[in-house]
């Protein structure tokens, strides 16, 4: 049985590229220039059996768009019609 105290919590506030933060349950925090590296090691516990649980806190929907740099872009203020 697994305890809460075992399962590492990863959360992902998405927003503009550059306002891109995160934080653990381990009290580890960053923005966009740790992520990527962050992530990195989320992979080493997923493949070390760890539980992880990946918590993204975003906006309930996004245009399509094409450019992995636009998906995130503000939505025009179509949100607050």
């Amino acid at each position: 049985m697994i305890c809460l105290s075992d399962i590492y919590v990863f959360a992902i506030d998405v927003g503009k590229p550059e306002n891109i933060g995160w934080a653990d349950s381990m009290g580890n925090n960053g923005g966009v220039q740790t992520l990527e590296s962050q992530l990195v090691e989320v992979g080493k516990m997923l493949s070390a059996d760890v539980p992880v649980v990946l918590d993204f806190e975003a906006p309930i929907w996004v245009p399509h768009r094409n450019d992995f740099f636009e998906f995130n872009k503000a939505r025009g203020g179509i949100e607050n019609v």
